[in-house]
């Protein structure tokens, strides 16, 4: 005769506390992550952003010096 010893119910309500917990800690990591991912991403594409209009403003600038020296075409 096998006897199967019970474990208490709330030792099962615990683990499964513990194993939400778990859960909920790797999703914060994850989520957090991610958030750190997507703030980099959005930077370095300011950042490219940024050194494509300061090129055009530069070259807008000195088109303009260009065409107010009058020697500039002799």
């Amino acid at each position: 005769m096998k006897v199967f010893k019970q474990t208490p119910k709330r030792n099962r309500g615990s683990i499964l506390l513990i194993a939400l917990g778990i859960i909920i800690i790797i999703g914060i990591g994850l989520g957090s992550y991610l958030w750190l991912v997507r703030t980099q991403n959005m930077s370095a594409f300011r950042s490219m952003y940024w050194n494509a209009a300061m090129a055009h403003a530069e070259a807008g600038v000195e088109e303009a010096m260009a065409q107010l020296n009058p020697g500039a075409l002799n």
